[in-house]
């Protein structure tokens, strides 16, 4: 016959008590954290430093800028809202997102926070003896610093000529 395992001296009373305690010490350690970190608001603590992510980044809006020549008036210049394509890279050149504005020209993207070069998209054309030119419209690279927590307005501007 096989007899179970018993610690020597002790009832199976007492190791079932053991059990159940080591059990609820487990439960509560598990438990504990997750309740005391839901009723901890840092936030509405003076002073103190909330540990929520604060989002950052570039919103804004393109634009297409036109002037014509009025004579004898000198120019006159209409400003408009402008869908395109915008290249987001690293101070140091690497390549990091592509953002597309809605048709109103507006655009909104999360970045880290750092030193960003925007590139708006032109139309590049190439003439007949193999010469490459930009054409209008056409808008200028912008740079930008993104803080942390924060999002930082930009205007890019297409200039279209006649």
């Amino acid at each position: 016959m096989i007899r179970p395992f018993t610690f020597p001296n002790q009832s199976e009373k007492t190791i079932a008590m053991k059990i159940k305690f080591f059990a609820l010490i487990g439960f509560a350690l598990l438990v504990t954290p997750l309740a005391f970190a839901q009723s901890l608001s840092l936030a509405e603590s003076p002073g103190a430093t909330s540990f929520r992510f604060q989002p950052s980044g570039v919103l804004g809006q393109s634009v297409l800028r036109t002037c014509y020549h009025a004579f004898p008036a000198g120019s006159i210049c209409t400003t408009n809202s402008y869908q395109t394509t915008i290249y987001v890279r690293t101070a140091a050149g690497r390549y990091v997102t592509t953002i597309r504005t809605d048709a109103q020209g507006h655009f909104r993207t999360q970045l880290r926070p750092g030193r960003y070069t925007l590139t708006p998209h032109v139309n590049i054309a190439t003439n007949a003896t193999g010469a490459v030119t930009l054409t209008f419209p056409y808008a200028d690279p912008a740079r930008v610093v993104v803080p942390k927590g924060r999002f930082i307005p930009v205007t890019i501007t297409y200039r279209g000529g006649f």
